[in-house]
């Protein structure tokens, strides 16, 4: 992650380094990294809340399993009630992954922070009340 990191920085991008591992080994890489080089924001992972990007197709689906899956092994979603979200992304109403996300999501028993359309991430808020309606929120 620190090479990926560096490789945004040198790009001019902006650049955020979350570490939560107990070592803690990607904060002092950071902190031993030299002054004069481009900026990398360094934060602990439970200072702030964790968005997990939810897509509507199997493959994104299953390695969004394999993420939550790594996240409740470790206790870390039990132990940090309310840091964590859900986004799902490019979703389109008229697919039928659409459905199959929508089972997903029910049954993960997160927060989803925000539904985000399939064309040019606009939100669905027209649509909500037809989403929560299919969740039976």
């Amino acid at each position: 992650m620190v090479n990926l990191a560096s490789s945004y920085a040198r790009k001019g991008l902006s650049v955020a380094l979350c570490d939560h591992d107990p070592q803690r080994s990607s904060l002092d890489w950071l902190r031993a990294r030299p002054a004069h080089l481009l900026p990398i924001e360094g934060f602990e992972f439970f200072d702030h809340q964790l968005l997990i990007p939810a897509l509507p197709t199997a493959t994104d689906i299953r390695a969004c399993v394999r993420h939550l899956v790594v996240l409740n092994r470790a206790g870390v979603v039990e132990q940090n009630p309310g840091k964590f979200g859900l986004i799902a992304n490019r979703v389109n109403l008229k697919t039928n992954y659409f459905k199959v996300l929508l089972t997903f999501l029910n049954e993960v028993n997160l927060p989803i922070i925000e539904w985000l359309a399939q064309s040019e991430a606009k939100t669905l808020g027209p649509v909500q009340s037809t989403i929560d309606e299919l969740l039976g929120s």
